[in-house]
């Protein structure tokens, strides 16, 4: 297994990492927005019991979201049926305010079987704040969402979108070694000042069926660290520390994020881990609002191997995968997630459409990338809209790729940019149909409204 994730490059990605999982997420750390997973003491909220008007302001949110589906539900009747089925900054506020409306069905903005449609810019900057007044769910799998502390659309899309989230992953957490106060403490934690309790009251009282998974990363841990972390003696008291931690903080579960931190080193023991992680939560006696056990959910990297996924299956609720990020190391850049790669990284992991393959959640990308000669950059929904809105690109479709790409100059310097459209989204739920998996989406602020209307 080492040698397979050599040869992937999968080391060479975890130094990456070590900034950043994704690329938005590593640029809001270059620009010093806000803090990014491990980067500790920064811009995120003090304290780690949120109320006061916050509260409030979430309540609303989810008061507003409710009614609005609860009006879905009785005007429209329960669409998620198969057949109906068929039938920039981050962290700044979208162009155009969010705006309850018609779906993009019903505006004919996506048609399913019809890829190649007409998308054009005028067409998303003119509808791209409108989404669909019902909140009708059309995707019949699970959804994972990330939300990040930086950007507060993505806080404000889990709420009032809710219903349509099986899982919701804040990016506030990291795992890291002993501190020197408590030296004989097995791990520590950081980021515990993003924890607001608030906004998950108001998603529990949006959706008592949404589960608030928080992604738990592994950070700063050497070699002769991870040796320790992985001994007999210590490995179980890490994983009661973890367990321990989501229950003091009354999470639904956990989203794990180890393999793209230890690259090749250590696997059996990340399963290890994984296991006791697992052990604990099913004895514990904090369960979640709907009085179930809390879930454990793996991160995996594209190149992990069937082996391995089926080493981590037993002990696993759920596995998010990374099927994103496909060209960001290409200096010549290209697509964000080629369909037909997705496809081969799903079926690679889980070759039989048995229930491995049920706990997959493909990824989605709600960023895009912009490449030019000094590389490539990621690119949020603002930034998106602004470039639209200045340059009025052609949209080209890439039937190859299943993705739409534009290109726009500045002082005499090309840019290729790749934007998830409705139509790229529609073919990856599709396929995620299909195959039998749920969706899990980096990162839901950095998209656009309607894009929600697909799920």
């Amino acid at each position: 297994l080492f040698k397979f994730f050599q040869s992937q490059k999968l080391a060479t990605k975890s130094l990456c990492s070590s900034i950043g999982s994704h690329p938005a997420e590593r640029k809001s750390m270059a620009k010093g927005v806000a803090r990014v997973s491990g980067r500790g003491e920064s811009g995120g909220k003090k304290g780690a019991t949120s109320t006061g008007g916050g509260k409030t302001k979430w309540l609303l949110i989810a008061v507003a979201g409710a009614l609005l589906a609860g009006a879905g539900v009785l005007l429209l009747g329960n669409r998620t049926d198969p057949q109906a089925r068929e039938n920039g900054n981050p962290g700044s506020e979208s162009t155009s305010p969010s705006t309850p409306g018609k779906s993009v069905y019903e505006r004919k903005l996506v048609e399913k079987g019809e890829e190649s449609a007409p998308h054009t810019a005028a067409s998303i900057l003119e509808g791209h704040h409108e989404y669909d007044a019902t909140l009708r769910k059309m995707f019949l799998g699970e959804t994972l969402a990330y939300t990040t502390p930086w950007n507060r659309r993505g806080a404000e899309a889990a709420v009032r979108f809710a219903n349509k989230l099986t899982y919701v992953s804040p990016v506030w957490l990291q795992i890291k070694p002993p501190t020197p106060s408590h030296p004989h403490a097995p791990v520590s934690f950081t980021g515990e000042q993003d924890i607001d309790r608030a906004w998950m009251d108001a998603i529990r009282a949006a959706s008592n069926a949404t589960r608030i998974v928080p992604r738990y990363i592994l950070e700063q841990f050497t070699p002769q660290l991870l040796t320790t972390l992985f001994s007999p003696e210590t490995l179980p008291r890490a994983a009661q520390a973890i367990c321990d931690h989501v229950a003091t903080h009354r999470f639904d579960g956990l989203t794990l994020e180890l393999l793209t931190q230890l690259g090749g080193y250590s696997l059996n023991s990340a399963v290890s881990l994984a296991a006791s992680i697992s052990q604990c939560l099913a004895h514990t006696t904090h369960t979640t609002p709907a009085g179930e056990r809390p879930h454990l959910i793996v991160v995996l990297p594209p190149a992990a191997p069937a082996q391995l996924v089926a080493a981590f299956e037993p002990n696993v609720d759920r596995f998010s995968v990374m099927t994103y990020d496909y060209s960001a190391g290409n200096p010549t850049g290209g697509p964000n997630a080629p369909l037909k790669w997705v496809e081969k990284t799903i079926k690679a992991m889980a070759p039989k459409n048995d229930k491995t393959r049920a706990k997959l959640l493909l990824g989605l990308n709600y960023y895009g990338m912009d490449f030019s000669r000094r590389g490539g950059e990621a690119l949020v929904g603002t930034q998106y809209l602004s470039l639209l809105e200045t340059h009025q690109p052609k949209l080209k479709w890439l039937p190859d790729v299943a993705e739409h790409i534009f290109t726009y100059s500045v002082k005499r310097e090309t840019h290729q940019v790749y934007f998830p459209t409705l139509h790229s989204l529609q073919a990856r739920i599709d396929l995620a149909t299909r195959l039998g998996t749920g969706l899990s989406i980096w990162e839901i602020g950095q998209g656009l409204d309607f894009f929600f209307d697909l799920l």
